[in-house]
């Protein structure tokens, strides 16, 4: 989750459904998010991504090559999973991914300077099939306001299926302040803030198990405001252990 989109995340949230077979599906009252699963897919959630970076000038022309982010400036497309939210007229107006990797240090984030020692040792010794990397957000203009938390919520129920125990993020400061102004402190910065992938980002991480209990704590504070009231649907407790 490299780049600023604090002002998608919204003054309300749409609902998550779960179907019969346990596959998540995200529904809002003007969205629909899936995870992407053909190589089309695939291909247009990274056109989505370069085309946003772009117009924000968080990357140069020479940067994109045949409507992507050129390999030197991304080299994490193969080893990620993306999610595509569309319009009701089913045109993508918002991707995000998980990196994936069988060592955690290989990550993005995890490679940025000045780092805690123990918090980076305690994420790698998750091991690689519990650490992803939320990176890649890339919210269009067009899209609804709840876009990116919606994102998020999508990709944290993929995580319970993944019983994923750590999500590492080189974040901007004001994504940053704008998820914990509504989730509640679930981010645990593990560096100083630096420049990346063209802006400004704090290296963090969020640790699921927590950061569950912290949005239902969040939520039980705030039962009258009708969007944290619904946060333990969207974000719902992950019962995979954290390691030590």
């Amino acid at each position: 989750m490299y780049l600023g989109a604090a002002s998608t995340l919204a003054h309300r949230v749409g609902w998550i459904a779960m179907s019969s077979r346990g596959v998540v599906s995200a529904v809002g009252p003007s969205l629909s998010i899936s995870r992407v699963e053909t190589a089309s897919e695939v291909r247009e959630a990274r056109e989505l991504h370069a085309r946003v970076y772009l117009e924000r000038r968080y990357v140069k022309a020479d940067e994109v090559d045949r409507g992507v982010l050129a390999t030197r400036v991304d080299p994490w497309a193969e080893s990620a999973t993306y999610f595509l939210a569309r319009s009701p007229t089913g045109r993508a107006v918002a991707v995000g991914r998980q990196i994936y990797s069988d060592d955690p240090a290989a990550l993005p984030a995890l490679r940025l300077p000045g780092l805690d020692d123990g918090v980076v040792s305690q994420v790698q010794r998750q091991g690689g099939s519990r650490v992803v990397e939320i990176s890649a957000l890339a919210v269009h203009a067009t899209a609804p306001r709840d876009t990116a938390i919606q994102l998020y919520s999508h990709m944290w129920l993929h995580s319970i299926e993944c019983e994923h125990t750590a999500w590492i993020m080189a974040i901007h400061p004001a994504l940053a302040r704008s998820i914990v102004g509504l989730l509640g402190p679930v981010i645990v910065p593990m560096g100083p803030p630096q420049w990346f992938m063209g802006s400004d980002v704090i290296p963090a991480v969020i640790w699921t198990d927590q950061a569950a209990q912290i949005i239902h704590c969040t939520a039980a504070q705030s039962r009258d405001l009708p969007m944290r009231s619904r946060l333990p649907t969207l974000f719902p407790a992950n019962e995979a252990v954290r390691r030590p």
